[in-house]
Formats: structure tokens, sequence, C-alpha cells
């Protein structure tokens, strides 16, 4: 089993894979064998032009308007799980560098952000989303 790959049936049912996969199989956290090493985990994500980047506790949110400002926001996720008070003016150099951890996954996984606004919900004005 490649430790560096997600969980799937390759684990469960010893098939070999082929191809290139990314991230680190569940199978050792599933087991019970090792919590240790998905305690600092890192990852990203976009939809909607709606990007997050995660690592820890840390995780930095880029909300397009209406639904925020198009700024990164910055959240102790184990202070603030409601994400409700952003940190970036207390530490922005953090911010900063989960933006570029970001910018690599982004690239690295070819996200490709729309070109116009792309809207899944009617905004509510007045509240945050």
């Amino acid at each position: 089993m490649n430790k560096n790959t997600p969980l799937n049936q390759n684990d469960v049912c010893s098939i070999s894979a082929d191809g290139v996969q990314q991230g680190r199989s569940l199978l050792p956290l599933l087991s019970g064998e090792s919590l240790n090493e998905f305690e600092f985990r890192e990852i990203g994500w976009s939809a909607y032009d709606m990007d997050a980047y995660r690592q820890g506790d840390w995780k930095v949110l880029r909300l397009p308007e209406p639904f925020g400002s198009g700024d990164w926001q910055l959240y102790d996720l184990a202070a603030d799980p409601g994400k409700m008070h952003d940190l970036t003016s207390e530490f922005p150099d953090r911010a900063a560098s989960l933006a570029v951890s970001f910018a690599d996954y982004a690239e690295s996984n070819g996200v490709i952000s729309p070109s116009s606004p792309t809207f899944y919900a009617k905004p509510i004005v007045g509240r945050k989303y």
C-alpha cells in the first residue's frame, strides 16, 4: 500500500493501480494505526470561484462579491469553528503563506476560475454567508 495515496479499492482489495494519485491513504486512520500524521493536514478546494485552503487549524477563505470582499480571510478553526472572526489583520504573514499554498494547489490541480461571477444561491443583503 502506498501511504501517499487516498484510500481506495486498491488498499482494501490489493489491486495494483495504474496512474498517479495525490494525497495520503486514509487506511491507517480508519484502522486506528496512526492519528498523528492527520493532525497537521493540508487541503485546498475551489467551487464557484470560492477558494479555500486549510493547514492544520488554520484556514484561508476567499469569497467573491456579493458573498464576500474577494480578499483572503484567515480563520483559526480551533478557536473559531464558525469562522466569525477574520484574523488576516492580526496574522498577515500566515494569511499570505496560506494564499500562496492555495495558488500552488490550484496550479498543480488545474483549477480554472470562472471568467465571470458564478452564483449558486441568491445572496441575502446585509447577512454574512
